[in-house]
């Protein structure tokens, strides 16, 4: 699979709890696809969730793409369920529907794709299993759930430029159509400062406080994620 670097970042952090927060479109999809392969290889049970039924069956055709590559045996024994013949089995859930808190009550293995679309409470729930991911949009609502400050936690944010599936004409478009500060904040992860006019990047992996940087001088600032990204940085 075809993982930029913070992508592998995450893949290959040996800690048992990672986030993955980004702009639209940063590649989630393809991250939680190939953690829930690897999650099947380590555990008997992974539950993978969205919040809508669209997007869960968006990431089962991906794992299902994908281990058509690796050449792996598995068997589909029913649209929401991959299993693997060495071991290890998938099943794909739709956070809009109910009765699926009581059937993943003890999952060991869980990741959670589009968080910021998700109920608090379902996230708090799930994130207290052994094994979790957690991907989504930069929202002050994951930065709040999510205990970074635990060292049992992996970490990477994630720019759409990164992708690398990106469609430049989708992203032309979103940049064209979009104010210039919500194109900043939702696809480059950046901040626009409108008081003194520096353009603030973010760095990769520095939860919870950020030293937010100027792309065009040597100004600086501590951010804390948790109060959200937006364009209301001062001097």
């Amino acid at each position: 699979m075809n993982l930029h670097p913070t992508q592998r970042h995450i893949i290959e952090s040996p800690k048992d709890k990672k986030a993955y927060i980004g702009g639209r479109v940063c590649g989630k999809t393809r991250l939680v696809a190939a953690e829930a392969l690897e999650s099947a290889a380590d555990w008997t049970n992974t539950d993978v969730f969205a919040p809508q039924h669209r997007m869960v069956m968006e990431i089962r055709d991906r794992v299902v793409e994908e281990a058509d590559k690796m050449d792996v045996s598995y068997s589909v024994k029913n649209k929401h369920v991959v299993e693997f013949e060495l071991g290890g089995k998938i099943r794909f859930w739709s956070t809009q529907t109910g009765g699926w808190k009581k059937k993943v009550r003890s999952s060991p293995s869980v990741i959670i794709d589009e968080a910021q679309e998700i109920k608090d409470r379902h996230i708090e729930e799930l994130i207290e299993r052994p094994n979790v991911v957690v991907a989504g949009q930069n929202h002050e609502r994951i930065h709040q759930i999510v205990p970074y400050e635990n060292n049992s936690w992996e970490y990477a944010i994630c720019p759409t430029t990164l992708n690398p599936e990106l469609n430049g004409a989708m992203l032309e478009e979103q940049w064209m159509s979009t104010p210039n500060v919500m194109f900043s904040a939702d696809f480059l992860i950046r901040l626009l400062d409108l008081s003194n006019k520096h353009t603030l990047a973010l760095p990769e992996r520095s939860y919870p406080y950020w030293k937010a940087r100027c792309l065009d001088c040597g100004y600086s600032k501590t951010v804390d994620v948790r109060d959200g990204v937006d364009a209301s940085v001062t001097e």
